[in-house]
């Protein structure tokens, strides 16, 4: 039902863990791969950290990618060296996040306050960027597209949405912004990045169930 690692232990292998509670606070040497209802890790992780759960919050740096399938996503003080992949209900990055890759997120919420290298990418209902990025926002938003005060681009923004994009007074965009017009096809495109994107989830509850039923 529960594991926990607590912060005087080490990882020194590649770790796996499942449980219905999921605490990662000793660090990682290796990949780590874990799952559970939810699941928190506060301490570093040195390469590759891959979750599925449902909520997910992630406080600990990480060496290289990291990978996300859950529900509610959160990314607090943390940095990581790679990219940020999250399949999800939302993905909320906070300001004292770090990101030195890209970020790649389908789902239903993104919203951004941290500081972002890498380029934005990416399909969800609602987005919302108020940190800085330093590569290109490539995204389709089915509702909403805004831009907060704080929000620094330095790249270019190619945005797919019925509305346009919501932009505050102070948000600097360096490179160039270009709507493109939703149409019936495209609308069909975004239907099927959804199927695909509900599949996943189902396939991965269906697994975390076959594995953790006991429970």
């Amino acid at each position: 039902d529960t594991v926990s690692v607590d912060a005087t232990q080490v990882l020194k292998g590649r770790f796996y863990g499942l449980a219905s509670q999921m605490t990662i606070s000793g660090p990682a040497e290796e990949d780590a791969y874990i799952g559970g209802e939810a699941v928190t890790v506060t301490a570093p992780v040195a390469k590759d950290l891959t979750v599925l759960g449902g909520v997910v919050q992630i406080h600990g740096d990480i060496g290289d990618d990291l990978r996300i399938v859950g529900g509610k996503v959160t990314l607090g003080e943390v940095a990581v060296k790679g990219d940020v992949v999250v399949l999800g209900g939302t993905l909320t990055i906070l300001s004292g996040a770090k990101i030195d890759g890209d970020i790649l997120f389908m789902g239903g919420d993104l919203s951004v306050e941290g500081d972002v290298k890498g380029a934005i990418h990416g399909t969800s209902e609602n987005v919302r960027i108020n940190g800085n990025v330093g590569g290109d926002i490539e995204y389709t938003s089915t509702k909403s597209f805004a831009l907060g005060d704080k929000a620094n681009i330095l790249g270019n923004i190619q945005y797919k949405s019925i509305d346009d994009m919501k932009r505050a007074t102070n948000a600097k965009v360096v490179g160039e912004v270009q709507k493109i017009k939703v149409t019936a096809e495209s609308n069909k495109d975004i239907l099927k990045v959804y199927f695909f994107f509900v599949s996943v989830l189902l396939f991965s509850a269906l697994g975390f169930y076959l594995i953790a039923r006991r429970y």
